[in-house]
């Protein structure tokens, strides 16, 4: 996906890599990941396990280490985007919606989770738009909602949306608002 980070950092995640280790060994998993907090609306808990998520985290760390954005500042960081992928994978989503774009960062950690699924994105701008201040990622298989055709997620015409992209079971989208809005209310 692009250049492999650092010695240092590279460390740094195997560090807190092995400092989690020891924490999902120490603590049954049951209803978080991490400090994500999972509530169904159905009242499920959450299927997986502390074994499952050591297993993710040792799948996921060369994903992380060969993205193209190492330095993501005002982005996710490393436990988000082992967060997101994880969740992805777990959940093998039909569509991902994407409320925020900024370099491309988490689009890039959802396209590493799910390989074919469509992306669409809704922001302001592009991620082309930070090509100067670095790496960015632009997925081809992601529709951006973006500049003119920009619209807040509460405004969006989902029927449309999800009809044009053969979704009839919206428990098979999955939605990542990561915009520093609520437009969930």
């Amino acid at each position: 996906m692009g250049k492999l980070i650092d010695a240092k950092s590279r460390r740094s995640v195997k560090l807190r890599l092995r400092s989690w280790r020891l924490l999902l060994s120490a603590m049954p998993i049951t209803s978080f990941l991490f400090y994500i907090v999972l509530r169904s609306k159905h009242g499920k808990s959450v299927e997986w396990t502390s074994k499952d998520l050591l297993k993710g985290l040792e799948e996921f760390l060369p994903i992380y280490e060969a993205q193209p954005i190492m330095k993501n500042t005002y982005g996710t960081g490393f436990d988000q985007n082992f967060g997101l992928w994880f969740i992805a994978r777990w959940l093998k989503p039909n569509l991902m919606v994407k409320s925020g774009a900024f370099k491309g960062h988490s689009t890039g950690v959802l396209r590493q989770a799910i390989l074919d699924a469509p992306i669409l994105s809704l922001s302001p701008g592009h991620p082309e738009k930070y090509l100067k201040k670095g790496p960015v990622y632009v997925d081809g298989n992601c529709t951006y909602f973006v500049g003119k055709d920009c619209v807040d997620f509460g405004s969006m015409n989902w029927g449309r949306v999800m009809k044009k992209n053969g979704i009839s079971d919206l428990s098979r989208v999955l939605v990542f608002f990561d915009d520093h809005q609520n437009e969930l209310s």
